[in-house]
Parts: structure tokens; C-alpha cells; sequence
């Protein structure tokens, strides 16, 4: 099977065919007012729309925190993790998690690596630290493994390496995802 070349990324490319991921950025490329900076139209009042090829089996509700600097990354994941019927907080950077998790009960946590001005490895520690039973899946890129090997080897239950299927994404959620706990 042949690699995708330099640019490719499903998430990145709307309309891409077989991408639901692809297709609904575009969809999502919209401004809203009320969303804090650095975050995005996330949770109960953002509105749904349906995309090709994320039907999941039936999985409970899970309160999903997505860490991502790339709104539109952010906004597919989003988006895909709400079709699937989940409650998600999505936010720009690892302090505006932080800032989250002490407000909010989460049962995942899924977080970029590769951010500013923490790192995805920086937020797993504090929130190992923090919230030691909280789980936190990262997502990488091809060229990040060694970090994603050093991830895991600092609590991360697992990763995602960039780009992946809404499908991937939602069986990482179901195995992941931690019972319901109190705020």
C-alpha cells in the first residue's frame, strides 16, 4: 500500500471522497460569536450534521475533552466524536485543558503532541499529576513515534497517529473512555 504524499491529510481536505472526517471541515468552516478564543463550537449547542461513514455501534455517552491547535482538526474530531453521540469541550492549547479539567468531569482526554506553548506531553504529566485515573489518548503525527513511545511510557493509554479514519477514532473512544466519575 502506498503512503499518502506530503500535504495529504483527510481531515484537511474537504470533500475528499471516502473522508467524512474531510468533508465535514468544510461544513464546520463557520464563525461563532459566542465560542471563547481558542476554543471551539463544541458540546450540546453546536449544531449536527451528518457524515458519510461514522456510524458507530451503540457506546454510552462520554464527556470527551479534545486538546488540538489546529481549529479545523479540532472541529472534524469534534464534530465526529458528537455524531457519535458523545458531550465534547474542544480547546485551542494544554492550559486551556488544564483550566477545563478542574471545572469539568471528563472520561477521555484526547490531545495533539505537538503544541504551543504546551506540549502534549507537558499536559499528560500535569494531568497524570492531577487526575491520575483520567485517560489520554494523544494523537500524532508520522514523524512523532519516538515522542508517542515516550507518551505512553508517561501514562497516555494509547495514540493515534495522524492522519485516521472517524472509525478509528470512535473504537479508540470505546476502549478508552472511563466510566462516569463525579466533577
Amino acid at each position: 500500500r502506498q503512503r499518502p504524499g506530503p500535504g495529504h491529510h483527510p481531515l484537511h481536505r474537504p470533500g475528499a471522497p471516502g473522508h467524512g472526517l474531510g468533508q465535514c471541515v468544510a461544513a464546520r468552516r463557520f464563525a461563532d460569536d459566542r465560542a471563547p478564543a481558542g476554543e471551539s463550537r463544541c458540546g450540546p449547542t453546536a449544531q449536527r450534521r451528518s457524515m458519510n461513514n461514522t456510524t458507530a455501534p451503540a457506546l454510552g455517552k462520554q464527556h470527551i475533552l479534545v486538546v488540538e491547535d489546529d481549529a479545523p482538526l479540532r472541529d472534524a474530531v469534534c464534530l465526529t466524536l458528537e455524531v457519535a453521540g458523545h458531550t465534547v469541550t474542544g480547546v485551542g492549547d494544554g492550559p486551556a485543558a488544564l483550566a477545563r479539567t478542574d471545572d469539568e468531569a471528563f472520561n477521555l482526554v484526547i490531545s495533539d503532541l505537538k503544541m504551543q506553548p504546551m506540549d502534549g506531553l507537558e499536559l499528560l504529566a500535569e494531568l497524570r499529576r492531577r487526575l491520575p485515573q483520567l485517560p489520554v489518548l494523544l494523537m500524532t503525527a508520522f514523524g512523532d513515534v519516538e515522542k508517542a513511545v515516550d507518551a505512553m511510557r508517561g501514562g497516555a493509554c494509547d495514540f493515534l497517529m495522524k492522519p485516521f479514519e472517524p472509525q478509528v477514532l470512535l473504537e479508540h473512544v470505546r476502549r478508552y473512555a472511563a466510566p462516569d466519575r463525579d466533577p
